[in-house]
């Protein structure tokens, strides 16, 4: 059976030799970046029009949304599979979750302005200190203490997932029974922040992919294909915070 290159450098040890077509963590922050300020300015445009366009065409704009989140999660499970296509699927994703973090990012400024602003701040800085920990040697797999940590974050990235599933299902039930009261806020809130570690959790886990891509010196197209996992994992992050201050502001009034 044929081992698989992104791999073998990081199990045996042994040293890659850096090369101008060899992957780098330059190279995938960069390309995170270009995907980031795609997305957001897809997303701005989409904010600047919604109202308008909602007005005048709804059916063709839901029609337009809906379309984006199924072409969206075709992209990402192309990419995230397939090196050749990983970077067209990259920028098609960026393209179409655009649409979708305009149109959510809207609504919610409609209830809590500033929202939109706040939350990709907070996105920026948890990127930013995953920066930090990756250059520090914590998120890397080539060492043992970096792959124990990893090993720790997936299963906590499980658990949390597990935990945030049971307790969402259990709030559904509680509503249904008893109907929705300020009783279950900070039950709605424990959901959310839960949920929004497992998507910094699954950040760390991209980072450690990162770092395995970069030691086992693979092509400079898998840095498209590990950007798009980033650009995914810091999307949800963004998604998760906008639910949470939505939550939040709207318990208060």
């Amino acid at each position: 059976m044929k081992e698989s290159r992104l791999y073998s450098n990081v199990q045996t040890g042994t040293i890659s030799v850096e090369s101008e077509n060899a992957a780098s963590i330059k190279g995938i922050v960069t390309k995170t970046f270009i995907l980031l300020l795609i997305t957001a300015s897809v997303a701005i445009g989409v904010a600047i029009t919604f109202m308008g366009v909602i007005k005048n065409n709804p059916v063709t704009y839901y029609g337009v949304l809906i379309l984006s989140i199924i072409l969206a999660f075709i992209f990402a499970l192309t990419g995230r599979v397939s090196i050749r296509a990983a970077k067209v699927c990259s920028v098609g994703y960026a393209l179409c979750e655009g649409i979708f973090v305009g149109s959510v990012t809207r609504i919610v400024e409609l209830y809590v302005k500033g929202a939109g602003v706040l939350c990709v701040f907070a996105t920026l800085i948890i990127y930013g200190i995953m920066l930090i920990l990756y250059g520090s040697g914590y998120l890397r797999v080539d060492n043992s203490r970096g792959r124990g940590i990893l090993q720790m974050l997936g299963r906590l990235m499980i658990s949390c997932l597990i935990i945030g599933l049971t307790l969402a299902l259990f709030t559904m039930i509680v509503t249904l029974i008893r109907g929705y009261d300020s009783s279950t806020f900070m039950l709605y809130v424990l959901v959310e922040v839960i949920l929004l570690f497992y998507g910094v959790f699954s950040l760390a886990l991209n980072f450690g992919e990162a770092s395995a891509v970069v030691s086992s010196g693979c092509d400079k197209r898998y840095e498209w294909m590990v950007s798009l996992g980033m650009e995914i994992s810091l999307i949800y992050i963004y998604i998760r915070m906008l639910y949470l201050v939505l939550e939040i502001a709207g318990r208060r009034k």
